[in-house]
């Protein structure tokens, strides 16, 4: 994993910005195509989320190696507000993991929040 990756996944929003405000890849892959996205997503960093949704350009809701998205952590975990801020901000809210899995299938399993984010995935 890269400094990006730790410092995602330990909550270090300043440690974020100064890397991200230094890199050209701002959310870089590391072993089974996890990024620092995934990895704040899973956290419940809401504050990292949103430096990554900021300056992300290209995929807003990148699959890992499984295809898992930063969408399907956040709903796993039962964080709502990472769940509405990413479902804000993509096309796809509904992504499948390679078993054809949805973020919606993910909150069914959780137990924080679980309603609300059943809800927000369900159209």
């Amino acid at each position: 994993m890269t400094p990006l990756h730790i410092a995602a996944e330990s909550g270090q929003l300043s440690v974020c910005q100064l890397i991200i405000s230094n890199i050209e890849d701002k959310n870089p892959k590391a072993t089974y195509g996890l990024t620092p996205f995934h990895l704040a997503a899973e956290a419940g960093h809401l504050d990292i989320c949103q430096l990554f949704i900021s300056n992300i350009e290209d995929n807003k809701n990148p699959g890992d190696h499984f295809n898992w998205t930063p969408l399907h952590y956040a709903a796993l975990h039962g964080h709502l507000k990472i769940c509405q801020l990413i479902v804000s901000n993509i096309e796809d809210k509904s992504p499948k993991n390679i078993c054809g899995q949805t973020p919606l299938d993910f909150a069914r399993k959780t137990h924080k929040d679980y309603a609300a984010i059943c809800d927000l995935l369900r159209y």
